[in-house]
């Protein structure tokens, strides 16, 4: 019937709106972008990124900015449509208040962003939010609202610290734990940044922190741990960093970083040689994660991404992932089986990626430890003279910086 439809009547509008999901269904057939049309860039999914909000904002007659910004209410929008994730494009809209009875359906919400024109927002409205990891006030342009959410008021609305909040310049910075202070134009600054492990934060803008606090520790183990931190750390103290180098006889080879930072935005494998965490305490630059995966390293057939976001299963398998397991090897992520289903790549990790086809089940890997064989060298006469050696084990004279030996152990010397 629509392709008949097509055949005897040429439209001329500009856009046909269509479901993100079958968005890639729509423009691969000729029917709808061919030449029966007046325009063949006539398909889009609007403002929008996945199939609840779209069909939520579009039950509005809402797809452009220019149709969210004649949105005035959302009264009794989302009771039927309670799996929404994204309320971004709140921003364009010019609502005046976020009653809690309209925001408590939403149990699947993950990010917010709200108007110029935003006055109110109900008591304990995000209280049923237990997956949101974002929060947008910045544009907030009222003086009692604004007043109204400090000192407690962010945690009245039922925004914890597990949700990174963006305010205004006139909250002024807080104490509060995990708010940014500042605007879209500036740096955004924090007294504590705190990253709970596990936690998939968004970070759209980067933030100056004055500390960070990371709830990952890493305990003593001779299979590495992946790891990508969203700031630079110095080398933590008894933790022996590796970066992807080459490939070998079918197997990774991983080498020793011969830096004493860790690079924000960098892919790693930590091996702990005791207890260690990746706490800072000096001012720290906290960087924006707007892709869903970092830097990379990248040698024949393989590539090792760090990513800040937490890659659920469908996704990590469709991305042909590969995630390291206890056994010290690098395994696929599949989709088979209840077992394997439960397996995804966590924030602030790194995944694997084989740049061929057919994949292999696991990938196995060797980590090369530059200095193995001069960690136990004596760097302390009998006569009690202290000695320094570099990760060639040549004595240093003078001031040294960097790794070195030192007392018959690897440290940053600084």
């Amino acid at each position: 019937m629509w392709r008949n439809l097509c055949s005897n009547y040429n439209p001329t509008f500009d856009a046909f709106y269509v479901r993100p999901s079958l968005y890639k269904e729509y423009i691969r057939d000729d029917a709808y972008v061919g030449s029966s049309w007046q325009r063949t860039n006539n398909i889009s999914t609007g403002m929008f990124s996945d199939d609840d909000i779209f069909l939520t904002f579009a039950s509005h007659a809402a797809a452009t900015i220019d149709d969210l910004r004649r949105i005035t209410s959302v009264d009794g929008w989302f009771k039927h449509n309670p799996g929404i994730t994204d309320l971004t494009p709140l921003r364009y809209t010019f609502i005046k208040a976020l009653n809690t009875e309209d925001m408590q359906p939403l149990n699947q919400l993950e990010r917010i962003a709200i108007p110029v024109t935003l006055t109110e927002i109900g008591n304990a409205a995000f209280s049923h939010a237990k997956y949101l990891r974002y929060a947008d006030l910045q544009q907030c342009n009222s003086p009692e609202l604004v007043d109204s959410l400090k000192n407690g008021g962010l945690q009245r609305i039922g925004l914890t610290e597990r949700t990174l909040v963006y305010v205004p310049t006139q909250y002024g910075l807080t104490d509060e734990v995990n708010v940014a202070v500042g605007d879209s134009t500036a740096n955004f600054k924090a007294k504590t940044i705190r990253l709970y492990d596990g936690v998939d934060y968004i970070m759209p803008f980067g933030i100056s922190a004055e500390k960070v606090e990371n709830t990952r520790t890493l305990a003593r183990s001779e299979v590495p741990y992946t790891v990508c931190l969203p700031y630079s750390l110095d080398i933590p103290e008894g933790a022996i960093v590796y970066r992807l180098k080459n490939l070998q006889s079918n197997e990774l080879v991983f080498t020793e970083t011969d830096k004493t930072i860790m690079e924000a935005g960098q892919p790693y494998l930590v091996r702990s040689t005791g207890d260690i965490n990746f706490n800072t305490e000096s001012q720290t630059k906290l960087r924006a994660d707007n892709k869903i995966w970092t830097d990379q390293q990248s040698v024949t057939d393989y590539t090792l991404r760090g990513t800040f976001k937490v890659i659920r299963n469908r996704e990590a398998n469709e991305l042909g992932a590969y995630v390291l397991q206890s056994d010290g090897k690098w395994h696929a992520v599949l989709t088979d089986t209840d077992e394997f289903r439960t397996a995804y790549v966590p924030a602030y990790r790194c995944y694997l990626l084989q740049n061929r086809t057919p994949g292999a089940r696991s990938i196995s890997m060797e980590l090369d430890d530059s200095t193995t064989d001069i960690d136990s060298i004596r760097t302390i006469d009998s006569d009690g003279t202290e000695r320094v050696y570099d990760l060639n084990g040549r004595l240093i004279n003078g001031d040294a910086r960097g790794i070195v030996i030192k007392n018959g152990k690897k440290v940053v010397m600084k």
